[in-house]
C-alpha cells in the first residue's frame, strides 16, 4: 500500500467478561481513534450470538458493551475481523491481527437463578432462567401447576417430565395447550429444586403468564389499492403475495386500501399509522392516502403480529423491475436520479430501495441531487450533493454550476451542509466523504491560468501561454459552526502540482485537464482519487498531500514522474481509461470502473493505445509497491459481452462477501446512435466476481430522461417506518377517579397547546358539572379537574368543542369535536403493570370493561389493573369462565 508498518503486531494477552463489559487487554497501547464498528466482533455466549452495542479504546484495553449481561457460569467467547475501516491497530498504526473464538474468563458474580420468562408450544413449556442450572436437579412434575382457561373451560394440566438444558427447564404436559387459552404456571421448591450450578435454590413462582405459541401467523390473504371509487383498482408492485410486507403504488388523494385478511379474526387487532381497530370483519378498508403517505399495517393476535407498508409514490417515480438470484444479501440499496414530471419539468428524486425496487425511503427535489450515499464510517450516516448557485466562468465553460454536500442523521433529517473553504468557487458533485473524526473531504475546480506554450493541439500549433484552466482540487475541511459552515482547511491538494499535462489531453483538455471523480479515504487517512481526465489513479498521503503511488500509462519518463508510477501488467486491453469510483480492497488490490473511454493518446499523434468507446467494465488490479506493478486480476463486462458501452458516470461498489455492485451509467451498446439517449438498460446489477454470476439486476425506466445513479448497499433496518402523519388524534379512553377525569388519545398531544375550560362540556347524572381549573395536557392524556368529584356509580360524559388540542405531527393534526362520550370508572393505562399480558386478555373478553348490570362492579372505584389483578390472584381464572354477579 505504500506506507509502512511496524514488524508485530498488538498481541492479545487476555480476554475477560463481566456482567455487560468484556474487555481485550493488549500487550502496548492501542490508537483510541481507531475504535472499529461493532459487527467486527462476535460474542457467543454458550454458543449462541450475544449482540455487541459499544466498542471503546483506552490505553491498552479495548472494551467490548454486550446488549444484555452474561450470567455467572456461562461460557463465553469473542472473535474479531479485521474490518476494511477503523481497524484495531497500536499507537504506531500496527494493525491488530484478527481472531477466532478465544474464551473469556467469566467473573460475573453469582445469583440465585430467576425466571426470565416461559412458553408453551403444543405439549411442551420452556421455562428460561437468568443463568445457568444444574442438570442434576430432579424437581417433580407437582411442583409445577399449569393452568389453561378459555371461554367456558378451565383446567389443570399435569407436568409429566423435566428435562434442562443450560438455563432453560423443559416441562412435557400431560394434554397440549389450544391457541385460544390464556396459560399460567406456579411452581413451588420440593425436595429437589431447581438450582444453579453452584446450589443457589430458584424461588417459587406464582401465577406467571406463559406465552402460547401455537397461535396461527396473522397474514393477509390479499391487499388491494383502489381509487376513490373503492372500485377501480391501481397498479401495485410487487405482486402482493402474504410474505411479502413492502410494496409501492402511486397514490393520490382519496385513494382506498382494502385488506382481505386470510382467516376469521375475531382476536385480531389491527394498527394502521398508529390507530388502531379490533372487531375486524374479514375485509377492512383504510382511506385517505395520499402522495405523500406511506401506510404501516400492524395485525396482531395473540402475541403474533405481522407489519405491511404501503409505499405512496408520484407518478413521475420510475418504472422499476429487478431479477434476484438466492443468497443474496438482506440490504437495501441508495439510489438518485433525475425524471421528468407530468409539466416536463425535471426533479430530482433519491432515497433507498429494496429488492424488489420499492422505495423504503424517498424525495423529491427541483434541485439537481447526485450521489446519495452511506458514510459508514462518519459521524453521520448518510449525504448527497445539492446544486445551489451558478458562479462566474470564463468565456466558454459550461461548469458553471457549485454544490453543496446535504449531510443527513440516520432519519435523513438535515444536520450540516459542507462547502470547500471561501476562496474555493466550485464545490464539485462528483464525491465527498464524511470521515470517522468529522472532517469533510470534497472534491472542487479551482479556475488558473496556465502556461501550455509547450503542448501541441491536434492541428499542430501550441497552446498559448495564459490559458484558462480548472484545476483538481481535494480539501479537507472542518465542520464548521454556521448554518452553511465554512470549516477550517486541514488538506488542500491541488492536481497542478502533481499531474503531467502531457497524460491528460484526451478528455476535456485543456478546460478540465485531470477531472478527479472518487475519493476513498483509508484507515491511515491516506487519500484514494480518480482522475479521468488523465486516465491514472493516485494514492494521495492523506497528512502531507505527496503521491504514494500512482496507476495508468503516463508520457512522461523523466524521474520526477515515474518514480511512483505503477506499470500495468497481464491486462489484455492494456490499460483503463476515463475511469470511475476507485477502491482499494481489504487484500490491497484496486478495483475500478472502466467507462473504457478517453483512453489516453500519444502528446505528439493524438493516438490512443487502446481504441475508445469499446466497452466498458469492471477491472480489478493487485498492487505491488515493490516491484511498481499493477497486475491484472479479472474483470468484468456487463453480461460478458464486452459490447456496451458507459460514456459517463458509472461505480463499483464492493460488497462485504467481495461481490461487485455495479451502476452501469449512461449505458448502450456499442452500435447505438451516439447522439441519441441511451436505451432503457439495467441500472445496476451484482456480480459474484469469482463466477461472473449476475445474482440481482435492477432496471429502472422513466417516461421522460431518466439521468443514471450511483448506488450503495445499506443495512436491512437502515429505514424504519417514515410515515406521514395525517390523522388526527382519537379518544382511546376517558376515565374518572374521584375528581380527576382524564381523556387519553392514541397519539401524544402538543403540551404547548391550551385548550379552555369552556371546550369541555361535562355531565355527572345528566347535570353540567363545572371544572376547578384550566385543563392540563400531558403525554397523549388531558386532565379536567371537577370542581365537585364524582361518586361510585355516577354516571359521567364529557364533550369537546374546541380547536386548541393537536398532535406533535411537523404539520399538526387538529383534534376534532366529539361527545357526549362516557366516561368509565378510573381505568388507567395499563402498559407497565406486572399483569399486562392478563388484563388485556381479560379486556379484550369484555370482561373488567366497567360497571354495568352483568359486570362485577366494586363498592369504590378501583382501576382496571387492580380489578384484573383482583380477578386473577383471588379467583384464580374462575372469572374468566363465569363472571360474580
Amino acid at each position: 500500500m505504500g506506507f509502512a508498518q511496524d514488524a508485530t503486531a498488538p498481541v492479545l494477552g487476555n480476554a475477560a467478561v463481566e456482567g455487560s463489559v468484556l474487555t481485550l487487554d493488549y500487550d502496548r497501547p492501542m490508537d483510541a481513534g481507531s475504535r472499529p464498528q461493532t459487527a467486527a466482533f462476535t460474542v457467543l455466549v454458550e454458543g449462541e450470538d450475544r449482540s455487541v452495542v459499544g466498542v471503546d479504546v483506552s490505553e491498552s484495553t479495548v472494551t467490548v458493551n454486550l446488549q444484555t449481561p452474561v450470567q455467572a457460569e456461562e461460557a463465553v467467547t469473542v472473535s474479531y475481523v479485521v474490518p476494511t475501516r477503523r481497524a484495531l491497530q497500536d499507537t504506531e498504526g500496527t494493525k491488530a491481527e484478527g481472531f477466532a473464538e478465544v474464551s473469556a474468563t467469566n467473573r460475573t458474580p453469582a445469583d440465585v437463578p430467576r425466571l426470565w420468562g416461559a412458553r408453551v408450544d403444543g405439549g411442551e413449556m420452556v421455562l428460561t432462567y437468568s443463568r445457568i442450572l444444574d442438570s442434576g436437579s430432579a424437581p417433580s412434575g407437582s411442583d409445577f401447576n399449569v393452568t389453561a382457561a378459555a371461554t367456558g373451560v378451565f383446567r389443570n394440566i399435569a407436568v409429566t417430565a423435566v428435562t434442562f438444558n443450560g438455563p432453560r427447564v423443559v416441562l412435557g404436559l400431560a394434554s397440549p395447550v389450544s391457541d385460544d387459552e390464556v396459560v399460567l404456571l406456579s411452581y413451588s421448591p420440593g425436595d429437589s429444586p431447581i438450582r444453579g450450578v453452584n446450589g443457589e435454590t430458584a424461588p417459587a413462582v406464582s401465577h406467571h403468564a406463559v406465552a402460547v405459541q401455537t397461535a396461527p401467523a396473522i397474514d393477509l390473504a390479499r391487499l388491494v389499492v383502489t381509487e376513490a371509487d373503492q372500485v377501480t383498482p391501481k397498479a401495485m408492485y410487487p405482486h402482493f403475495h402474504p410474505d411479502t410486507h413492502h410494496y409501492a403504488t402511486q397514490c393520490t388523494e382519496g385513494d382506498e386500501i382494502t385488506l382481505m385478511l386470510s382467516k376469521e379474526v375475531d382476536r385480531t387487532h389491527l394498527t394502521v399509522d398508529g390507530r388502531s381497530f379490533s372487531g375486524l370483519d374479514l375485509q377492512h378498508r383504510i382511506g385517505g392516502l395520499s402522495v405523500d403517505s406511506d401506510v404501516v399495517i400492524t395485525l396482531t393476535n395473540l402475541g403474533r403480529s405481522a407489519t405491511y407498508v404501503v409505499h405512496c409514490i408520484p407518478e413521475h417515480f420510475p418504472h422499476i423491475t429487478t431479477t434476484q438470484q438466492t443468497g443474496v444479501s438482506d440490504s437495501l440499496i441508495t439510489f438518485s436520479v433525475g425524471v421528468r414530471n407530468a409539466d416536463n419539468e425535471t426533479v430530482y428524486l433519491y432515497g433507498i430501495l429494496d429488492h424488489n425496487g420499492v422505495p423504503r425511503f424517498h424525495r423529491e427535489s427541483d434541485k439537481r441531487v447526485v450521489h446519495f450515499r452511506p458514510h459508514p464510517d462518519g459521524a453521520y450516516p448518510y449525504a448527497f450533493l445539492e446544486h445551489v448557485g451558478e458562479i462566474p466562468r470564463p468565456s466558454g465553460y459550461n461548469r458553471t454550476q457549485t454544490y453543496a454536500a446535504v449531510i443527513l442523521d440516520a432519519d435523513f433529517n438535515e444536520v450540516d451542509r459542507a462547502t470547500t473553504t471561501p476562496d474555493i468557487l466550485h464545490t464539485d458533485p462528483h464525491d465527498f466523504i464524511i470521515k470517522e473524526n468529522g472532517d469533510y473531504v470534497l472534491l472542487a475546480y479551482e479556475t488558473a491560468y496556465r502556461d501550455l506554450s509547450n503542448l501541441l493541439k491536434p492541428d499542430g500549433t501550441y497552446w498559448g501561454e495564459n490559458v484558462a484552466v480548472d484545476d483538481s482540487i481535494i480539501q479537507v475541511v472542518t465542520p464548521g459552526t454556521e448554518p452553511v459552515p465554512d470549516g477550517e482547511s486541514v488538506l488542500l491538494w491541488n492536481s497542478i502540482d502533481h499531474m503531467a499535462l502531457e497524460d491528460c489531453k484526451q478528455h476535456l483538455w485543456p478546460q478540465d485537464y485531470a477531472h478527479v471523480n472518487s475519493l476513498q479515504v483509508l484507515d491511515n487517512g491516506d487519500i484514494l482519487a480518480s482522475f479521468r481526465g488523465c486516465s491514472q489513479v493516485f494514492l494521495i498521503n492523506g497528512a502531507t498531500g505527496e503521491v504514494i503511488w500512482k496507476v495508468g500509462r503516463s508520457n512522461r519518463t523523466t524521474p520526477e514522474w515515474t518514480e511512483n508510477l505503477l506499470t500495468i501488467t497481464g491486462d489484455p486491453y492494456g490499460e483503463f481509461c476515463g475511469q470511475h469510483a476507485a477502491n482499494l480492497l481489504d487484500n490491497g488490490n484496486l478495483v475500478l470502473f472502466d467507462n473504457g473511454t478517453a483512453c489516453q493518446v500519444n502528446n505528439e499523434t493524438f493516438v490512443s493505445q487502446r481504441p475508445s468507446s469499446q466497452f466498458s467494465r469492471v477491472v480489478e488490479y493487485s498492487i505491488d509497491t515493490t516491484s511498481k506493478q499493477a497486475t491484472f486480476v479479472r474483470d468484468y463486462s456487463f453480461r460478458g459481452g464486452y459490447d456496451t458501452w458507459s460514456s459517463s458516470a458509472g461505480l463499483v461498489a464492493p460488497q462485504a462477501n467481495g461481490n461487485w455492485l455495479v451502476s452501469w451509467g449512461s449505458m448502450r451498446t456499442i452500435d447505438d446512435n451516439l447522439a441519441t439517449p441511451p436505451p432503457p438498460g439495467h441500472t445496476l446489477t451484482e456480480i459474484d466476481p469469482d463466477t461472473n454470476e449476475e445474482v440481482f439486476s435492477l432496471r429502472m425506466t422513466s417516461q421522460g430522461e431518466l439521468l443514471t445513479t450511483r448506488a450503495h448497499r445499506v443495512p436491512i433496518d437502515a429505514v424504519r417506518h417514515h410515515t406521514v402523519d395525517v390523522t388526527a388524534p382519537v379518544v382511546s379512553t376517558a376515565t374518572v377517579d374521584n375528581g380527576v377525569l382524564e381523556i387519553t388519545f392514541d397519539e401524544d398531544l402538543d403540551e404547548t397547546s391550551t385548550p379552555d375550560q369552556s371546550d369541555f362540556t361535562i355531565t355527572v347524572n345528566g347535570t353540567t358539572a363545572p371544572l376547578a381549573g384550566m385543563p392540563t395536557v400531558v403525554g397523549r392524556t388531558v386532565r379536567l379537574a371537577l370542581a365537585t368529584p364524582a361518586s361510585s356509580g355516577d354516571n359521567v360524559e364529557v364533550a369537546y368543542t374546541g380547536t386548541a388540542l393537536r398532535d406533535t405531527a411537523p404539520q399538526p393534526n387538529q383534534v376534532a369535536s366529539f361527545g357526549p362520550i362516557a366516561a368509565t370508572g378510573a381505568f388507567i393505562d395499563i402498559a407497565d403493570h406486572d399483569l399486562a399480558q392478563e388484563i388485556m386478555w381479560l379486556t379484550t373478553r369484555g370482561i373488567t370493561l366497567g360497571c354495568t348490570a352483568d359486570r362485577y362492579c366494586p363498592d369504590q372505584p378501583v382501576t382496571r389493573a387492580q380489578m384484573a389483578g383482583f380477578l386473577y390472584r383471588a379467583r384464580d381464572l374462575i372469572a374468566a369462565i363465569q363472571p360474580p354477579s
